[in-house]
């Protein structure tokens, strides 16, 4: 009752429910009949907006589509607020329920088993990215260059301790729902010892060619500079390249390396303020991907709902990254219908762009 009551309220209110590929994909995770009946009710809706790059399609769209036209926004703009208030103009699509979902509630069964085997590898992902081990040496670029090999001997020492270590932490800290913590270490070890062989020089050499895997020089931002922070920027242009190359073909890379940068794209101050400032709790979920890409819409939704882990963390990054607190609209943790009506009644788009 609560339920149907909160559907007409909603419907009053003139606002748009804001569906994406993420959401579809967690809803994929539940049993048959919930999956149905959840798709029977969205495609009843007579609007619903989903982000999509360009509006080029009328499938729900994601993290992608928006850090695609965060990217091609940064061409023409400086300032991360100007780039936020140009995507917030056609990053969504408006249509019908049936419009936005009849290709998923057709094929939902057929890439149901695909989508569960991403959210394992996203497990996985998260267990090793959040360890210790995957940071690299937290030294300066200057003491890395005056950095020896040890013997054969000792390097091979060195990579079964870091697998044990990874493996303890991935059983102590990882996703619950990982069955095979020494496996998974063992195999990213044996990525480490691949990559290896293919590296040839110094450490300093090693470094610099893994780092150029990534998009990255060794001494862009100088002597004094962290490994980790290189390590971390190799991470993002990884990702800038990844979607570059999916949806922007007709943007030079150099002029992307140029004007994307961590400062300019909301996304990626989103990413690291929560990186940086969010909570490390207990259990490294591998929910908290599509937890964080949600976040994202809280700079084009006017009122973007999370859990309560990523309100926390969404708090935190706020407090310690003014420009998040600028940048970002409403988010409220999840709670009851009432709750969300009168959140929803009291909203001011006055000064939306």
């Amino acid at each position: 009752s609560a339920a149907r009551d909160f559907e007409a309220a909603f419907l009053r209110s003139g606002f748009i429910l804001v569906v994406t590929f993420h959401h579809i994909d967690e809803l994929l995770a539940h049993s048959d009949d919930a999956v149905r009946m959840r798709f029977a009710f969205l495609k009843t809706l007579p609007l619903v907006a989903w982000p999509q790059l360009n509006g080029s399609s009328t499938l729900p769209g994601g993290i992608s589509d928006i850090m695609a036209a965060e990217i091609e926004a940064v061409m023409h703009e400086d300032t991360a607020d100007a780039v936020r208030d140009r995507v917030a103009r056609s990053i969504f699509t408006v249509g019908t329920g049936e419009e936005a979902l009849t290709f998923f509630g057709r094929h939902w069964k057929a890439l149901q088993p695909l989508f569960r085997a991403r959210a394992e590898q996203d497990r996985d992902m998260v267990a090793v990215t959040r360890s210790a081990i995957a940071q690299g040496p937290d030294i300066t670029v200057r003491d890395l260059k005056r950095a020896r090999f040890g013997t054969p001997e000792a390097i091979a020492k060195r990579m079964t301790e870091m697998g044990a270590g990874l493996a303890t932490e991935v059983r102590e800290r990882g996703d619950r729902r990982i069955e095979n913590p020494e496996a998974l270490a063992a195999s990213f070890v044996s990525r480490m010892n691949a990559l290896a062989s293919t590296l040839t020089g110094s450490v300093a050499d090693h470094a610099r060619q893994a780092l150029a895997l990534q998009h990255v020089d060794l001494d862009e931002l100088g002597q004094d500079a962290k490994f980790t922070d290189l390590t971390k920027l190799g991470l993002f242009r990884q990702k800038l390249r990844g979607v570059a190359e999916e949806n922007l073909p007709h943007i030079l890379w150099d002029n992307i390396v140029e004007r994307a940068t961590l400062e300019r794209l909301p996304y990626a101050l989103l990413e690291r303020g929560i990186q940086d400032y969010g909570q490390d709790l207990p259990e490294r979920k591998g929910s908290e991907v599509y937890d964080r890409y949600l976040a994202t819409l809280a700079f084009y939704a006017d009122l973007t709902y999370v859990d309560r882990r990523t309100q926390e963390d969404l708090r935190r990054a706020r407090q310690a990254v003014p420009e998040l607190n600028r940048l970002l609209r409403r988010t409220e943790k999840v709670s009851g219908w009432s709750k969300v009506t009168a959140d929803i009644l009291s909203l001011d788009t006055s000064a939306t762009p």
